[in-house]
This record gives C-alpha cells, sequence and structure tokens, in this order.
C-alpha cells in the first residue's frame, strides 16, 4: 500500500543526517482559498441557514461525547464524568451518573457510554485510567449509582446490538474487538488473530447502513493518519491508504455515514486543506470535499439518520475571537451552508459532539460550555454584512 509524507518532514529527517526510504506526496494540499478582501466576512461561507437553538443544560455540562438512548440523553463529561438527562419528561435537570475523576479507583474521566435498550438502569461505560489500571470497561445495573469492571477489557467505544443480533449484543472496540452476548456479564475477543494490538484509536465508528462495517483511526507518526475498516464486524481489518487526496497531513477526528448507503463513508482529518473527505466504494477511493471554510478544526460530523444526503459537521475556528461554527450539507458534502447561532448559543464555547433527536427532528450539540438543541429552519442565501 502507498503513503505519502509532507515534504518539510522528509526535509527535517534529512536534515539530521537521518537516512528515510519514505516517500514524498507527489503534491501538497492546496492553500485554503483567501476571502475577496472587500467581503468582511469572517468566514468564506456561502450560504447559511436558519433554524431555532435551545439551551439544555447551563456550561456546568461540558459535553465531549453526547449519545442518545431513549429517553435519556448521556453526556460524556470526562474528568466529571457522566450525565443524562430525561428528554421527554419535561424535567431540565440533569443527573449525574458517576465515573468522574477518582484517582483512588484510577479513573482519570469517562469515555463513551451505552444504555440496555430493554432496561435504561443497565449502563455499559469505558473510562480513562491510569498507566498502573487494568481493564476500563464499567458495568452498572443501578442506573449508575454503583459501578464494577472486571479488570480486563480495555476499549474506547460501544457499539449496541446490530440487525440480527440478539438482544443484549455489545461491540468494544479499540486495541482489539471484543464482543458480549449479555451486556458485559461475559466478553470474547474477536479480533483477528495477528492483527495490530493496542491500536489506540482515536475516532472509531459502526455503519448505521451496515453494522458488520466498522472504521477506525489514529495517527502513526506526526500528521500521518492511520485508517482502519473492517466488513465482518472486527474480526478482520484492512489498513485503508486515503492518499489521494489526504496526503500524509492530519489526525482523524470523526467518521459519519450515509443512512442508506454502507459504502458511503466521511472521514474528517485535523489540520489540513483537505480535512473532509469521502468515498462512496468502502474506502477504496477518495475524494476531498470543500467547505468554504479557511482555517478550522473538525470535531464531530453526522450523517442525518432520517435525511439522506443531509450531513453535520462541527467546526472550531481557528484565529477566531468566537471559534464556534455549525455547518451542514443538503446534497452530500457538494454544498455547505453555516448554521446561524442564536443568542442562547455561547460563541466561545467548542463544539464537540453531535447527536439525532428523532422524536424532536433536531440536531444535539455537545459542547465545552454546554449541551444545545438545534431545530433546522432554511437554507438562505448568505449577505456579508
Amino acid at each position: 500500500m502507498s503513503r505519502c509524507f509532507p515534504r518539510f518532514f522528509l526535509t527535517a529527517l534529512l536534515a539530521l543526517g537521518l537516512p528515510t526510504a519514505l516517500a514524498a506526496c507527489d503534491a501538497a494540499p492546496p492553500s485554503a482559498p483567501a476571502l475577496p478582501e472587500d467581503v468582511p466576512c469572517r468566514r468564506n461561507a456561502t450560504a447559511s441557514a436558519v433554524g431555532t437553538w435551545e439551551a439544555l443544560s447551563g456550561p456546568e455540562i461540558r459535553a465531549r461525547r453526547l449519545r442518545l438512548f431513549e429517553p435519556y440523553l448521556y453526556a460524556v463529561a470526562n474528568r466529571d464524568g457522566l450525565f443524562r438527562l430525561d428528554l421527554r419528561s419535561g424535567d431540565a435537570a440533569w443527573e449525574p451518573l458517576g465515573l468522574a475523576e477518582d484517582a483512588v479507583r484510577g479513573i482519570e474521566g469517562a469515555v463513551d457510554v451505552l444504555a440496555d435498550a430493554g432496561d435504561p438502569a443497565r449502563l455499559l461505560a469505558t473510562a480513562d485510567l491510569t498507566g498502573d489500571s487494568s481493564g476500563n470497561v464499567f458495568r452498572s445495573l443501578d442506573a449508575g449509582q454503583t459501578w464494577e469492571t472486571d479488570g480486563e477489557i480495555l476499549s474506547q467505544r460501544l457499539y449496541g446490538e446490530g440487525d440480527g443480533e440478539p438482544p443484549g449484543s455489545v461491540l468494544a472496540v479499540d486495541g482489539g474487538v471484543h464482543r458480549s452476548p449479555d451486556f458485559g456479564q461475559t466478553w470474547e475477543s474477536i479480533r483477528e488473530e495477528g492483527s495490530p494490538n493496542g491500536w489506540g484509536f482515536n475516532p472509531s465508528a459502526r455503519h448505521s447502513a451496515a453494522p458488520d462495517v466498522l472504521w477506525t483511526g489514529s495517527e502513526l507518526i506526526i500528521f500521518t493518519p492511520d485508517i482502519r475498516r473492517s466488513l465482518d464486524g472486527g474480526r478482520t481489518w484492512e489498513q485503508v491508504d486515503i492518499c489521494p487526496p489526504a496526503c500524509g497531513e492530519g489526525e482523524p477526528t470523526a467518521f459519519a455515514f450515509d443512512p442508506l448507503d454502507g459504502g458511503v463513508t466521511y472521514l474528517s482529518l485535523a489540520g489540513t486543506s483537505r480535512s473532509l473527505i469521502k468515498t462512496e466504494d468502502y474506502g477504496a477511493t477518495w475524494r476531498a470535499l470543500s467547505t468554504g471554510f479557511g482555517h478550522y478544526y473538525h470535531r464531530d460530523i453526522m450523517g442525518d439518520p432520517e435525511m439522506p444526503g443531509r450531513v453535520w459537521a462541527a467546526l472550531i475556528l481557528s484565529f477566531e475571537e468566537d471559534p464556534f461554527a455549525l455547518i451542514v450539507s443538503e446534497d452530500a458534502g457538494a454544498t455547505w451552508a453555516e448554521v446561524a447561532l442564536s443568542e442562547v448559543v455561547d460563541p466561545e464555547a467548542a463544539p464537540f459532539s453531535l447527536a439525532w433527536d428523532a422524536v424532536e427532528e433536531a440536531l444535539l450539540v455537545g459542547t465545552d460550555r454546554g449541551v444545545y438543541r438545534y431545530r433546522p429552519g432554511m437554507t438562505t442565501g448568505l449577505e456579508c454584512e
């Protein structure tokens, strides 16, 4: 498999007198388009989307990940632990579920959560641990009042049962792949023998339209993404080349999918001019998508589960006083519109996670300064002020 590296990286190695057989990319990614001098817009957007915003929490809920398991919305707040909100009760109070930073137990903070579809009191969660701790998958049978772990399974992301799987089936991904048939009471390793161990994946995702399709990503060395894909539920994995168009630059940050086509995957990369790419053939070929923005950092992307072709992306804009940006495409990434913020949204917040509320037909946005719900409206032409 061919792989290329940024020329400045190879030049630095040679300057240090280090031999290298690494290949440079044939062409450096083009620089981001500059704004015309006579258009005083802070962003290079061509359209704006107008809807309504609602704050679901105060700034004390710092949601690095959102998971919605009816009727509860779960906010994973890392060192602050887990929280959940009953979206259907009308009660605006968030319930703390534990797994906050705990030096005694070696817990550094919550990472992910999964609720049993048949019993919301049964929860599985993963946590970052100190170096001298072992297994990081925790199980609660009383809605987070107490947690226990077997100290064996290491994981970052948890996925519930897919099509054709029995109730209670769970898939745990990272540093290997494990499956549980009984919601975490017992586990079996299904990772292919001889495949890399301890990959340390940053994002991972299970395809919404094809549960056997799994994607994972990490950064091997500086600016070198390592993307892997499984077509058999995690038993075997293949390294996927994304060069071109993303040649040796950018840490992978998120995957998104088309709700009807298992071959369509979107991948965001951090800090490159080609930071959003798309495949329509399970990763055999890729093409870059232009959002119309300059310098930004992708935090999360999401394919709308009820609207094929609609894709949401949460961005942190570089060199901006107000870095919060949410954009949407209605044509599978061909064009993008910026979502207009309202006064209830803290413009200095950093968005981290997106989820879809099918009951309210609304987008849920988790930030480091609270959780918001956005009900889409109409897309209009943007008039720069």
